[in-house]
């Protein structure tokens, strides 16, 4: 019921979201994106609530940064910026791109779902993404309650050598994580590679790149949903 209600209302949101925001290279563009970033992306919903915290030595997870914040980060230190959205030209990006280049961020762009299950293209990026990173990081999506913990989890266990049931408090309602609607794919999905892969000893990076299978595995999930 809450998924069919959020898909409703995320089609009537996608029209709109699509027809403007997508420039500021004028002042009236960069108003209108300003606009959009706000409404649109929901931006004045995280000026107070930034789900901001630290998972690993270094490593940071959150919602979508505005630049405002991202000149707070680089107060705190940070070097660079996982951003887990892709790069779509709409407002959040174009806003933080340019913030990042202003301010010598680094920023690294992934493209994870979290609603579908991730291609294994796009998860071998952010692998490859985590080897090239250089002093502390914030990785974020759009809420920082679903991407943002599969990728904290795979950070986790790729580079610090977790198992899968030390990165369970990533996928928590602290974060707003809501294992019971459609974003339970991640949940499940961890659950696969711990029973398929961590069990036999076969290392998360190797079990994507040999055995991950996002088509197979969504049928899967959706006979239990």
């Amino acid at each position: 019921m809450l998924d069919r209600i959020w898909g409703r209302v995320e089609k009537v949101e996608s029209k709109l979201r699509n027809r403007f925001g997508n420039s500021i290279d004028t002042p009236w563009q960069r108003f209108l994106s300003h606009v959009h970033f706000q409404l649109m992306d929901h931006g004045f919903l995280r000026i107070l609530w930034t789900n901001f915290y630290q998972f690993s030595p270094n490593a940071f997870r959150s919602n979508q940064p505005s630049p405002r914040r991202l000149r707070k980060y680089k107060k705190l230190g940070i070097k660079t910026i996982i951003n887990l959205r892709g790069t779509p030209k709409q407002s959040h990006y174009l806003f933080e791109q340019e913030a990042c280049d202003e301010l010598d961020l680094v920023l690294i762009n992934c493209s994870i779902f979290a609603r579908a299950f991730t291609s294994k293209k796009y998860f071998i990026e952010l692998f490859d993404s985590f080897d090239e990173i250089n002093g502390p990081f914030v990785l974020h999506c759009k809420s920082g309650a679903d991407r943002a913990s599969i990728a904290a989890a795979f950070y986790q266990i790729y580079i610090h050598g977790y198992s899968v049931k030390q990165t369970r408090d990533q996928f928590s309602i602290k974060y707003l994580h809501l294992k019971f609607t459609k974003t339970g794919l991640l949940d499940f999905l961890m659950d696969t590679y711990e029973r398929e892969g961590e069990s036999k000893g076969i290392e998360l990076r190797d079990w994507i790149t040999n055995h991950y299978d996002a088509e197979s595995l969504e049928k899967q999930f959706l006979t239990k949903i």
